[in-house]
């Protein structure tokens, strides 16, 4: 496999385990309020970005270990994003 540029392709699989092992010493290190910084994406806090990095591991592991791809969604406003899902989420199991 080539790209645009014709070069192969980096194999770096075998650097994941090492960065995953390095992140969890970073998150480790954290204290509560390091948690709730803010980062250079200016509406998310560290707490954010780290949950949105969580979220990925789980879709793929979800995906490729349990074939589980989830429910479809019908966003039907912006302010079932706005609150969080809390909208839809209350419409889904009866209280919303």
């Amino acid at each position: 496999m080539t790209n645009n540029y014709n070069t192969p392709p980096v194999d770096v699989v075998h650097l994941l385990p090492v960065l995953d092992r390095k992140l969890m010493e970073l998150l480790s290190s954290l204290t509560p309020d390091n948690w709730q910084q803010p980062t250079v994406a200016k509406l998310w806090t560290v707490k954010d970005v780290v949950a949105h990095l969580l979220d990925g591991n789980i879709r793929t592991l979800s995906l490729l270990r349990d074939r589980y791809v989830g429910k479809q969604v019908n966003i039907q406003s912006p302010q079932i994003l706005a609150d969080g899902g809390t909208s839809f989420a209350g419409r889904e199991n009866g209280t919303g």
